[in-house]
């Protein structure tokens, strides 16, 4: 068998090689944020029809996050789901980030009902996006998230995951892989996976200012000089 002159040999070429074969993968749709840094990283925000994980400890921005997102959505008349398993979610806080609560359909769930949930949600067709948060290894299997991953696609649905990093590490079948930490007066975000770029790593610091809404600022590495952020 012959061996084709143009096949890549190293990782650099096999990376450029993916990207020119799959351009369908770069293209694929994205919500945007409305931030910047947030939506650059991302390649224009979070992709509808598929699920995006974030990982990171309670208090390390993956609730802002999600919030920003669905601030987005709401302020745009779409209607969107957030399924708490640890039914502590404080709905005020989300309105402080710019969440309008009459567009958000609020699921306190410690039971596998929790999981029948979002896959009734994503089969509605009616909401944009589905936030999924304090579901532990019983609830949300490695199983489970990839049967949410296979519902989603096909649908505008985009459906955020936030989960402990050891958690994180069992949910392979996902479109993208995000962690998070807090570093400096910021929020640390890091691509871990994205099955819409040849490469992952992709890193940014997103800056929340407290007293005059959410800020960006884009270079990891830089020290932000805004006012601590309070932690949600």
């Amino acid at each position: 068998m012959s061996k084709r002159a143009d096949a890549p040999k190293t990782v650099a070429e096999l990376r450029a090689y993916l990207q020119r074969g799959a351009p369908f993968l770069a293209q694929k749709a994205r919500r945007p944020t409305g931030f910047e840094v947030v939506d650059r990283l991302l390649g224009g925000g979070f992709p509808k029809g598929a699920v995006t994980v974030i990982a990171g400890r309670a208090g390390n921005g993956r609730m802002s996050l999600a919030a920003a997102l669905l601030a987005a959505e709401t302020r745009s008349g779409r209607a969107t789901a957030w399924i708490d398993g640890r039914c502590t979610l404080y709905p005020p806080a989300l309105a402080l980030h710019g969440v309008l609560l009459n567009r958000l359909l609020m699921i306190r769930s410690q039971r596998p009902e929790a999981i029948r949930a979002a896959e009734q949600i994503l089969q509605s067709g009616a909401f944009s996006c589905i936030v999924m948060s304090g579901l532990d290894r019983r609830l949300l299997s490695s199983q489970r998230a990839r049967r949410i991953q296979s519902m989603s696609e096909g649908t505008q649905v985009s459906t955020l995951m936030l989960v402990e990093p050891e958690q994180a590490v069992r949910l392979t079948h996902v479109s993208l892989k995000l962690s998070v930490r807090r570093k400096h007066h910021g929020i640390a975000i890091q691509v871990d996976k994205d099955r819409a770029a040849a490469s992952s790593g992709r890193r940014a610091l997103w800056v929340e200012n407290a007293a005059a809404g959410l800020s960006a600022q884009h270079d990891e590495d830089e020290r932000a000089s805004t006012p601590n952020a309070e932690q949600h």
